[in-house]
């Protein structure tokens, strides 16, 4: 039988693992709070657009060999930063998963960022309406034939005091049946 001091000892560890447990999950929840708080900030209200009027044109394409030069134009209303290029290497594949970005030969112009072909080093919309530009791609042979491109042009769009870049999604240009043109 426990005397009345040993049962009043353990009694009172029982509710200091209590008052831990209160403390434990008071400290997640406030830490919760000011986690999501702080990511909040980051997140964009409303969704990036671009401005209606965004247009590349692809003036030539030329495919030979695994070589494929592509003159582009600015038709435009706005100027642009860059784009992205997706190919297709069958004709029955409708939406192009092979991206060419790593394949631009800067030498003849044009800037890879990642998966982003900027007409420029600065982080602008440096492509002017009018504008028209070659860039070369050296196309690797394990790809097998580029059947088609998708060109996405891209805008910087300042929101927050932040340069965000914005997909144009309703301006894609899509260039099927790539031949050579000698």
């Amino acid at each position: 039988m426990l005397s009345l001091g040993e049962k009043w000892k353990n009694d009172k560890l029982g509710v200091s693992v209590i008052i831990g447990y209160v403390l434990l999950v008071t400290f997640a929840v406030i830490t919760g709070a000011i986690v999501y708080n702080y990511l909040r900030t980051y997140i964009p209200t409303q969704a990036l657009s671009c401005p209606d009027g965004v247009s590349l044109f692809v003036q030539d394409a030329n495919y030979c060999g695994n070589q494929l030069n592509l003159t582009i134009r600015n038709n435009g209303r706005f100027d642009v930063a860059g784009y992205f290029i997706r190919a297709t290497n069958l004709s029955s594949q409708k939406i192009p998963l092979i991206d060419l970005s790593s394949s631009l030969n800067s030498t003849y112009g044009g800037v890879i960022n990642g998966n982003f072909i900027q007409f420029s080093f600065s982080n602008n919309n440096s492509f002017t309406t009018g504008n028209e530009t070659t860039h070369v791609y050296n196309i690797s042979s394990s790809l097998g034939n580029i059947y088609s491109i998708q060109i996405v042009p891209a805008v910087y769009v300042v929101q927050n005091n932040r340069n965000l870049l914005a997909r144009c999604s309703n301006s894609i240009i899509t260039e099927s049946d790539l031949q050579c043109k000698t």
